[in-house]
């Protein structure tokens, strides 16, 4: 009993780092490209 509950906690743990980790990955992507838009309008 105790074995399915850890297992049932670290699939539900797992799932929730890979929401994480895409969410970041998104928000660095949707950064860089702000960025670059900007670097772009400072050169000639």
């Amino acid at each position: 009993m105790v074995a399915q509950a850890v297992t049932a906690w670290a699939r539900y743990f797992n799932s929730l780092l890979a929401r994480v980790d895409q969410t970041f990955t998104l928000t660095m992507a949707a950064y860089n490209l702000t960025r670059l838009r900007g670097l772009a309008e400072v050169r000639p």
